[in-house]
């Protein structure tokens, strides 16, 4: 239990009534995810930033000018949060601190957005999920949430900043700038 909790499986109770999940979900609650490793494996989401033009991001999003690290509000989680020069927050990437194959994307979204209304997408050439307005947050934010093996990444977009169609073009060059 103490290592499902530390990678984010596990967290809450079923929001919902007893035996219900989501309809984009039910599938994938038949099986449950190998066990991965706590370790992270990237300290800082960051990071993975240092070799991005910015100015690639679609919309308001490529006048990002700093980045900050921190604990994310999801479960087993680090937290990129992207600035423009005013210092207005945009957007946060979350990465998932252990190694997630594509298989288990579906499970971690369920335990980890129980609740939320979750649809399956696409975010470029990947599947994924998107979700419109996640309450795991002090306000409500449109997300999205998609793996490039053996990263799991959830983008979301502060309030004011776009829906949930903005949040899944950030998710889709981010995606594609950062993992070509």
């Amino acid at each position: 239990m103490v290592v499902g909790i530390a990678i984010g499986y596990g967290v809450g109770g079923n929001r919902g009534l007893p035996g219900q999940t989501s309809s984009a979900l039910a599938s994938a609650r038949s099986s449950r995810p190998s066990e991965t490793p706590a370790a992270a494996f990237i300290k800082s989401p960051c990071s993975l930033f240092g070799r991005v033009p910015m100015t690639l991001l679609p919309g308001q999003f490529a006048a990002v000018t700093g980045f900050l690290t921190g604990q994310s509000a999801l479960p087993g989680m680090m937290d990129c949060a992207l600035f423009d020069a005013q210092g207005h927050r945009l957007a946060t990437l979350s990465l998932r601190q252990a190694p997630t194959s594509a298989d288990e994307l579906a499970v971690v979204v369920d335990e980890v957005f129980q609740g939320d209304r979750v649809a399956e997408g696409t975010i470029g050439l990947r599947p994924g999920f998107l979700i419109e307005c996640s309450h795991l947050w002090p306000s409500c934010r449109p997300a999205v949430a998609v793996v490039r093996e053996p990263y799991m990444l959830v983008i979301s977009v502060e309030p004011g900043q776009g829906d949930l169609t903005a949040a899944r073009a950030l998710a889709t060059s981010v995606v594609g700038l950062l993992f070509p």
